[in-house]
């Protein structure tokens, strides 16, 4: 996806994994101050819904991968 394509030519690339576990703890640089949580999609969707989940990018994402695992319908009717 472009984020903004009027005005820039980078580009973001999102992916999905899925049986994923935490397997260690983070190695953080010292200006680093990473935090990540593992959520049930039912809680995604309530945070999106709720305005806490927000960024564009990320909620895209993750409606083409729910798209892409057939969760979402590909074209309406």
């Amino acid at each position: 996806m472009s984020p903004n394509p009027a005005r820039y030519s980078n580009r973001i690339h999102t992916f999905i994994a899925s049986g994923t576990r935490h397997v260690q703890q983070q190695q953080l640089d010292a200006t680093e101050d990473i935090e990540f949580e593992f959520l049930p999609l039912p809680q995604v969707l309530s945070l999106i819904d709720s305005g806490s989940f927000s960024q564009a990018l990320h909620v895209s994402g993750l409606f083409l991968a729910l798209r892409g695992r057939g969760l979402i319908p590909t074209s309406i009717p």
